[in-house]
């Protein structure tokens, strides 16, 4: 998944040297991925509540 966020410029990588063992890939988002998790997580919310009105309603 991150390789697809990578390939459409929503993250960037950096490698940096392990302390004694091997180095690790580190990911930032970029500006166009913050913008994505904006709207994302605007979805994600608005799915959730309405899955809690949805489930409220059912346990009257």
């Amino acid at each position: 998944m991150l390789s697809r966020l990578e390939t459409a410029g929503q993250v960037t990588t950096s490698w940096q040297q392990g302390d004694g063992g091997p180095g690790r890939k580190y990911f930032e988002l970029t500006p166009a991925g913050r913008e994505e998790f904006r709207v994302k997580a605007t979805l994600w919310r608005e799915f959730a509540g309405a899955t809690v009105r949805f489930i409220g309603e059912k346990e009257r």
